[in-house]
């Protein structure tokens, strides 16, 4: 790509800017001098000795600088990650230390990416089911993200109990009654509209779902924004065994997800589009500990049977809820000899008690060993991943302070996670020497269905055959939009000209309207199609500053929504604009990469404040090699041509 930064292959190079007059700060002493060198060859020297020293002097401090940087992030990073594994920790039974990985990366996936949560419960023991972890950590996600609680299993208690616990929870979420289709078939399940208040005896018993109408209406009003449809993600948690897939499968009316009566059938996240505006996510059945005894568990059937370490517990914990004269009662004559001169359940309480505490402390031990050599080894994984990524961006990019540099990584993350489509704005007067391959090399290699498109800003400022060039050029590597953006200062109604840009007259491109915005905005729209079916999409914009990104939101906007200025860093932070209710854009901070060690390019860009350049003969010398030395010294008369 640098090769043709200086002479593109089809378009001329940018015009020179005029030499600076050296004459005037130069002393008589040194005019004859340079007569007597004929030409400009001590000022490239020493300009050049200047710049090696400056830039070897420069790259040891930015080296102490990024290795000061890396070690604090890096403090930084294991202190945030061992405080959410032990926040995590407290409360997750894991099977063993993968599974402990699993449910840590299924949930978090969950939590990013679902709009609504269904939180699903067994009706036979809703508060022993509940997750406040979860409902916590979906709280505490600062999103507007919602929760629904869904009391599955209704027909296996007695209709007043239902009513009862519907009451009690709705105090704190919505709650919706539930009972899935019990049919095996893997088609066509059968669905009741009856209301549960009116479900009779009969159709609780039978196989079809009941109260799948009124979640369905709940998560339609849901889509709904401002009376415009919109689409959501709905993720659906909750203990094993509760019935997440039974109810995904009832809702589709399609046997879609695997359903089994032992504990951990559904091992990763799955996505099921119910419709055109809903999509549903699968989540593993999750384990929240009420307590250290694995006891509950095993009564939930939230553990398999052969996990079970002291099968006393269970066994204990049901001879707690019992009636001790029942249980008296029950037993044979010899047992019941026995416990009359026992007097009692004390002896078996006592022993089982005692061999809960051993084993639960010896549970504990073993699970705090093994979460810490897990952290060690996260510690390690993350710190070799981040040093990894600085390094490779360290290696591009051109970072005013250690500030800029930490908002910079941050904000470009943000836009490459993001985006669906990223708008990389290039000025027409430097196309190659705007591009930023490393911002495109990240896309790609993001693995995900991102699309990049070039536009080509600015094109007033060139000429229209040289615009069709690059236009040209561009086209064999991404799409490429020519675009001229809206100059006028009023905040709306923005003035936009509908005429194509092989069409646009030299008065239209000098005038303050925008053009090229209608060709853009079809090109955006073929992405928001998908199968015929229209979907939203994010757009990132990003470019080196000055190139026009938010002059660009502006005239697609049509509104000043965001700031603009001839000063590089006015734009500091990632910014949304909804261009309309499919599409979204992400105004990006101005961002740096740097084609060599010196600042030249950059100043000459106008990517750099004039304030921060160290040495200012660096620019000067970059003009001169490329001028024209006759002409240079043409211009000189203190100087011989010959």
């Amino acid at each position: 790509m640098s090769k043709f930064r200086l002479s593109p292959p089809t378009a001329p190079a940018p015009a020179p800017a005029p030499a600076p007059d050296v004459k005037d700060g130069r002393t008589q002493k040194e005019s004859q001098e340079g007569r007597k060198n004929t030409g400009h060859a001590s000022l490239f020297k020493e300009a050049g000795q200047r710049e090696a020293e400056l830039r070897k002097q420069r790259l040891e401090n930015l080296q102490e600088k990024q290795k000061a940087s890396r070690e604090r992030e890096r403090q930084s990073e294991f202190e945030k990650k061992e405080n959410e594994m032990q926040n995590l920790e407290k409360h997750v039974n894991f099977e063993n230390e993968n599974s402990r990985k699993a449910y840590y990366r299924e949930f978090k996936k969950v939590i990013e990416r679902a709009d609504v949560i269904l939180e699903v419960l067994d009706a036979r023991d809703p508060l022993g089911c509940r997750c406040p972890q979860v409902e916590q950590a979906v709280v505490q996600s600062g999103t507007n993200k919602k929760i629904v609680l869904v009391l599955n299993k209704i027909d296996l208690v007695s209709k007043e109990i239902v009513e009862k616990w519907i009451k009690y929870l709705r105090n704190e979420f919505p709650t919706v009654a539930f009972k899935a289709s019990t049919q095996q078939q893997n088609r066509n399940l059968k669905r009741s509209s009856v209301p549960i208040t009116q479900a009779s005896s009969e159709l609780l018993g039978s196989s079809a779902c009941v109260g799948a109408d009124l979640l369905m209406k709940l998560l339609g009003n849901y889509c709904r924004n401002l009376n415009i449809k919109t689409t959501i993600t709905v993720g659906v948690v909750g203990f094993p065994n509760v019935g997440k897939s039974s109810l995904i499968n009832s809702l589709k009316r399609a046997r879609t997800c695997s359903v089994g009566a032992t504990p951990g059938v559904t091992r990763h996240l799955q996505e099921v589009h119910l419709d055109k505006h809903i999509k549903l996510l699968d989540c593993p059945g999750i384990v929240m500990a009420t307590s250290t005894s694995d006891a509950g568990m095993i009564l939930r059937n939230c553990m398999k049977i052969e996990q079970l370490v002291d099968p006393m517990e269970p066994v204990a914990a049901i001879l707690r809820r019992c009636n001790r004269n029942e249980v008296k009662d029950g037993r044979t004559q010899k047992e019941s000899q026995e416990g009359r001169k026992n007097t009692g359940h004390a002896s078996l309480f006592k022993e089982a008690g005692q061999r809960e505490a051993e084993l639960r402390k010896q549970r504990l031990e073993n699970l705090q060993e093994k979460q810490k050599a897990s952290r060690e080894r996260e510690r390690q994984s993350e710190f070799e991943k981040k040093e990894n990524e600085m390094q490779n961006l360290e290696k591009h990019v051109n970072f005013e302070n250690e500030n800029s540099r930490k908002a910079y990584y941050r904000e470009f993350k943000k836009v490459i996670e993001r985006a669906d489509v990223i708008l990389e704005v290039l000025d027409a007067r430097d196309p190659l020497g705007c591009r930023c391959p490393q911002v495109e090399q990240a896309v790609v290699q993001s693995g995900t269905n991102k699309k990049i498109v070039l536009v080509l800003n600015k094109i007033d400022l060139v000429s229209k055959e040289i615009v069709e060039k690059w236009i040209k050029y561009l086209r064999n590597e991404f799409p490429t939009v020519a675009f001229k953006a809206s100059t006028q200062q009023q905040n709306r109604n923005l003035k936009r000209s509908s005429v194509p840009i092989t069409q646009a007259s030299s008065e239209l491109l000098g005038s303050s309207a925008c053009v090229g915005a209608d060709l853009l905005m079809k090109l955006l729209g073929n992405y928001c199609r998908n199968l015929n079916i229209k979907t939203t999409i994010t757009v990132g914009v990003v470019g080196f500053p000055n190139v026009g990104k938010s002059s660009l939101i502006n005239s697609l906007k049509r509104a000043r929504a965001c700031s603009v200025g001839a000063t590089p860093g006015v734009t500091r932070h990632l910014q949304e604009v909804h261009l309309d209710k499919h599409i979204k854009l992400l105004d990006c901070p101005g961002i740096v990469m740097a084609t060599s060690t010196s600042d030249a390019g950059m100043i000459l860009r106008n990517c750099m404040k004039i304030e921060q350049l160290v040495d200012p003969m660096e620019p000067v010398a970059a003009i001169l090699r490329r001028c024209n030395r006759n002409e240079v010294l043409s211009g000189c008369s203190w100087c011989d041509p010959q």
